[in-house]
Order: C-alpha cells, then sequence, then structure tokens
C-alpha cells in the first residue's frame, strides 16, 4: 500500500461517452427541453449527451476560474463506462429495456464502475494533475473539439449564472 497521500482538494465530475451525440452546444437552446423533448428514443440520447456535454463545459470554465484565482483546486472529468444500474428503473418504455438489456450484458459491475472514479479521486499519482479526462484508470481520453471550446464553455458558465441568479465574485 502506497503511503503517499493527496496533495490538496480535488473537483471530479462524471461524464459519460454520450456527450458525443449531442454534437455541438447552442447555450440558448437549453431553455427547450420539455416533456415532447422525450418523446422518441433519439432525442433520449441527445438530451442526455447535451447534460453531460455541459459537465465537460462546466469542468473547463471552473478549471480556468480555479487557476485565475491561483487556487491548487485540481478539475478532472471522468467516464466510467456502461455500468450495470438500474437508472432507468422508472422508464418503461423503449429506451429502459433497451438500456438495462444491452447494459445487463456489456455494463460493468457497479464495483467495476466504481474504479476510474475512485482513481482519479484519491491516486496520488494524480496531485497536481487538473483539466484531464478519464476514460479508465491513468488513461486519459480525447474529448471532441466541441467539448472543449473555451468560448462555449464561458456562455455557458455565464448562462448558468443568470439562471440560479448568483454570481461567484470571490473563490477560497
Amino acid at each position: 500500500p502506497s503511503t503517499t497521500t493527496i496533495d490538496g482538494p480535488r473537483i471530479v465530475i462524471v461524464s459519460a461517452e454520450v456527450y458525443a451525440l449531442a454534437g455541438p452546444l447552442r447555450v440558448p437552446e437549453l431553455t427547450s427541453v420539455n416533456a415532447a423533448t422525450f418523446d422518441n428514443l433519439s432525442n433520449h440520447f441527445i438530451v442526455c449527451g447535451r447534460s453531460k456535454l455541459c459537465n465537460h463545459l462546466f469542468a473547463l470554465e471552473l478549471n480556468a476560474k480555479i487557476k485565475e484565482y491561483g487556487s491548487h483546486i485540481t478539475v478532472n472529468t471522468l467516464q466510467p463506462g456502461w455500468v450495470q444500474t438500474d437508472i432507468t428503473r422508472e422508464n418503461s418504455g423503449v429506451y429502459g429495456s433497451l438500456y438495462g438489456a444491452v447494459g445487463s450484458v456489456m455494463g460493468k459491475t457497479p464495483r467495476e464502475g466504481s474504479f476510474t472514479s475512485l482513481f482519479v479521486a484519491c491516486d496520488p499519482i494524480l496531485n497536481g494533475v487538473t483539466g484531464k479526462y478519464y476514460v479508465g484508470p491513468n488513461e486519459v481520453g480525447v474529448l471532441k473539439e466541441f467539448a472543449c471550446d473555451e468560448a462555449v464553455s464561458k456562455e455557458l458558465w455565464e448562462f448558468s449564472e443568470k439562471a440560479v441568479q448568483h454570481s461567484v465574485q470571490k473563490w477560497f
């Protein structure tokens, strides 16, 4: 067992590969999601993908702000892979059935699915490492270009501040 400790706080944001299905984010369209959005299977994946894309863009801007304020907090994103969960337990439609069937065959166990999260949150090898996207323990992934768009990440941050009617003026 390692006696090395974690050096400083970490923010770990969980995403999923489905972010790639969303395509480039158009922030003003975030207000157009309603019950009709979920009328078909492809929209489920697009909306889910958009939420995961927002996670990446949020992490990008959060990391920039933390650096701007001179903090040593690290921010990394990850995707645990397809994990056998009952996340669709309340969705009795095609989406829920498909997700459950594929997940039960191809998905990781919850224990296996936790490995990447635990690695990013706890492994001392990542002391000081920030701004990365992990797809497995010690396995850095490559994000689509639109998930690394600094202008869109800033626009999303500002949109979020307006939505919650709060702006962070000073950190830490």
